[in-house]
Order: structure tokens, then sequence, then C-alpha cells
């Protein structure tokens, strides 16, 4: 154990670091602060919020017309066509069967299965209630 005297010496010693350490934990709390204070104010004022909110609607409204165009050119009969935020789009179709199209794989592919596959249903007497192609191997609901 360190005798009184040396003790007393340290004293001021611990007093200027816990000092600093205080006073840096305070100017680092500070920054932070404001920089997340400022980053959240941008977000609010900024119109690029609204602008990347325009975009995404425009891409939802693009990608729904590429599906009906690919709809159309394969001739499959439907009746309502829905985008969805999470990388799905969903198609109504004329017999009320539901089909789930991924919007990351390439649209046409899929459509142009989705012909198939009713083609070679309707040959077979069979009549789907949902088709999901987000999957490698489509998933068939009777």
């Amino acid at each position: 154990m360190l005798a009184r005297s040396q003790r007393r010496k340290l004293r001021p010693i611990f007093r200027t670091i816990i000092l600093i350490l205080l006073g840096s934990f305070f100017i680092f709390g500070i920054c932070f602060g404001v920089y997340t204070w400022k980053k959240h104010m941008i977000t609010i004022l900024s119109p690029m919020g609204s602008i990347a909110s325009l975009q995404k609607k425009n891409d939802t409204s693009s990608l729904a017309m590429r599906i009906t165009d690919a709809l159309q050119n394969h001739k499959v009969d439907y009746t309502n066509v829905t985008v969805e935020n999470n990388g799905t789009a969903t198609i109504i179709l004329k017999n009320k069967a539901k089909v789930i199209v991924s919007t990351q794989k390439d649209i046409e592919s899929q459509i142009a299965s989705l012909q198939l596959t009713i083609a070679n249903l309707t040959i077979e007497g069979k009549q789907f209630q949902r088709l999901d192609f987000r999957f490698d191997r489509p998933v068939i609901s009777f």
C-alpha cells in the first residue's frame, strides 16, 4: 500500500485524468448529438426524401407496366397487377387464381413459365389457386 505522502502526490494526477476523461465523454456526447440531430433535420427538410419516394413510385409503376406488357404479349388473361415493396408482384388472373412473381428475377421468363404452366394444366384439366415463382422451382397450390 502507498504511504500517505505518496497518495497526496497522486491525487491531483488522478483528478486531472478523471476530468480529462469526463470532459472527452462530454464533448463526444455533444458532437454525437449534433451529428444525429443534423442528419435527422437534413432528412426532414431535404427535398431528396420526397424525390426518392417519387422515384420509388415511378419504379413500381414502370415495373407494373412491364408485367402487364409481358402478360399481354404471352396472352395471359388477368384482372389485376400489384407491385409490392418486398420485391414481389401479385397477379390476379381472370379465374381468380393468384400468381406471385419476383421482381428481382427476369419478369419475361416468369410470365413465359406462367403461360406454359397454364397451358399444361389446362390440357390435364386442372386449375390452380395459387402459383408462386419466387423460388427456384414454382410452388403450385390447387
